[in-house]
């Protein structure tokens, strides 16, 4: 699979395209954390993930991998941003050949305390290949639907 390079959170600064969707859902951050943290499940909420898989041998904080299948992409991602119950990130350190649409790529996911609830912020930040450049205001419309379909599907995970 084709490399992107690694990243840090300043990459949001300085990406080509930044995507962003905020989203209200009724889980504490306590539920949301443990939510995005049981990644064997991401794909019955995030209805557009096939797949979602621990390669790493833990899942305990930054430095941790996982490789995702989202439609015709399958992503290897590592952790750069563990802060429990406030701040969840990675960047993308492969793609499939296929789906070889960026350079880097990052996305985080702020944890907000709201009421009995949490106000969820995913940031997702991409330098494409040129040939992506022209139909990127199609990819960042596709991305934030799939992103806040996603989100809303939250609440639906609580135990």
């Amino acid at each position: 699979m084709p490399k992107c390079e690694p990243v840090g959170l300043d990459f949001i600064e300085r990406a080509r395209i930044v995507i962003g969707q905020q989203v209200s859902v009724q889980a504490s951050p306590t539920q949301v954390w443990k939510i995005l943290n049981d990644t064997e499940r991401w794909p019955e909420w995030f209805t557009s993930m096939k797949t979602a898989r621990i390669t790493s041998v833990t899942w305990d904080g930054i430095g941790s991998t996982r490789r995702v299948k989202v439609g015709s992409l399958t992503l290897d991602e590592k952790m750069i941003a563990w802060e429990p119950e406030r701040k969840w990130g990675f960047y993308i350190t492969n793609l499939n050949t296929t789906g070889w649409v960026a350079k880097r790529m990052l996305e985080v996911v702020d944890i907000e305390p709201a009421g009995s609830g949490s106000t969820l912020t995913y940031t997702g930040a991409i330098d494409p290949m040129p040939w992506v450049t022209p139909i990127s205001a199609i990819l960042k419309k596709q991305i934030n639907a799939s992103w806040s379909a996603a989100l809303a599907n939250i609440d639906g995970q609580i135990k």
